[in-house]
């Protein structure tokens, strides 16, 4: 059990409690538990600026926050030790904020924000196992979730509406996974995984002018999966999806992008035995890829439609192989490999 965090996050929780309780025409909850097997339930319906301030110090704890039909809600809630969850859920006109943070093993967050718009999601959590999930619908919503010193943590964030931010961060440990899910237009989904191997980001986008990044830094035997889904009449303009990977080796990348005016770019820094696979469907879409150093590196890039444009290019190392297939008009494929023992496969039809 990490007291000192306990300890931090409590004293943040006071002064919290403070600031809330000085607004005028706003509600105050309360709870401070130490043990094992506690629960508190707030319910606070309506008003302005109601608040909830949670904290607990053991094993196997819940924490339950609803704020419903209300406005400027906010709820504050730490956790310190196993198996604890947390269950936020706020509904109502907007400007809702909940802020999340848990350390030890096997802990559980979930906020859940809905008709509403303008709303912050924070999650932070540090330790073994431990999961978080936030959803937000509506529009101008951000999420963020933080999983530090950590393995086997999972993080999911889902978003319905236009111009929401997901920023999920991973640093340390092993086998962790982040995925986002976002409908709408003028979306942004951000993962960061750093250190460790076994990690697997994946951002699914359906809607316009989505922006998705994946970034995975060290290790091995990571994988970054980008879905950007759309047709002519509804969905898909202008997507744009970057995945970067850094170090390592046996690597995986795969972006699927349908619809229209769609850009890929991929970068793999060093290692062996990674891979780069690219499928694009539909007009005037571009793909990127740059590998530089190690050895047995893949680029398959797959485009169907009119006018799309591939570009490889692999540096230094050895037995490297660029396969580019396009079917369609006006296609473009360049490559350019520099080391011994590379291959190179274009298919135009």
């Amino acid at each position: 059990m990490n007291t000192q965090y306990f300890q931090a996050a409590t004293a943040a929780l006071i002064l919290v409690a403070g600031a809330v309780q000085a607004q005028s025409d706003s509600n105050y909850a309360g709870t401070t538990q130490l043990g094992t097997d506690n629960s508190a339930i707030v319910t606070q319906a309506g008003g302005t600026g109601n608040s909830f301030v949670g904290s607990q110090q053991g094993s196997m704890n819940s924490l339950e926050a609803l704020q419903t039909e209300g406005f400027e809600n906010r709820s504050v809630v730490g956790q310190a030790g196993h198996a604890n969850q947390v269950y936020v859920e706020q509904t109502g006109a907007g400007y809702a904020g909940a802020t999340v943070q848990q350390a030890g093993e096997a802990n559980k967050a979930t906020v859940i924000q809905y008709y509403a718009w303008d709303n912050i999601a924070q999650v932070n959590q540090q330790g073994i196992g431990n999961e978080a999930y936030v959803w937000q619908e509506v529009d101008m919503n951000y999420a963020q979730v933080q999983q530090t010193e950590s393995s086997y943590n999972t993080a999911h964030a889902s978003q319905r509406g236009f111009l929401n931010i997901t920023n999920i961060t991973q640093t340390g440990g092993v086998v962790n996974s982040a995925s986002i899910s976002q409908r709408g237009d003028y979306n942004i989904g951000l993962i960061q995984q750093a250190g460790g191997q076994d990690h697997e980001g994946k951002i699914e986008q359906d809607g316009i002018d989505g922006f998705a990044k994946i970034t995975q830094e060290g290790g091995w035997q990571n994988k970054a999966v980008v879905y950007q889904h759309g047709s002519w009449d509804e969905y898909g303009d202008w997507n744009s999806a970057s995945v970067t990977q850094l170090g390592g080796g046996d690597n995986d990348v795969e972006v699927h992008q349908d619809g229209s005016y769609h850009t890929a770019t991929v970068m793999q820094n060093g290692g062996a035995d990674n891979t780069v696979n690219i499928y694009q469907r539909g007009t005037m879409h571009t793909a990127d890829v740059y590998q530089e150093g190690g050895m047995d590196n893949l680029a398959d890039l797959t485009q169907s439609g009119e006018g799309n444009s591939a570009s490889v290019q692999q540096y230094g190392g050895v037995l490297n192989m660029a396969v580019v297939g396009q079917d369609g008009v006006g296609n473009l494929s360049e490559t350019m490999q520099h080391g011994s023992g590379n291959t190179s496969v274009v298919s135009q039809h």
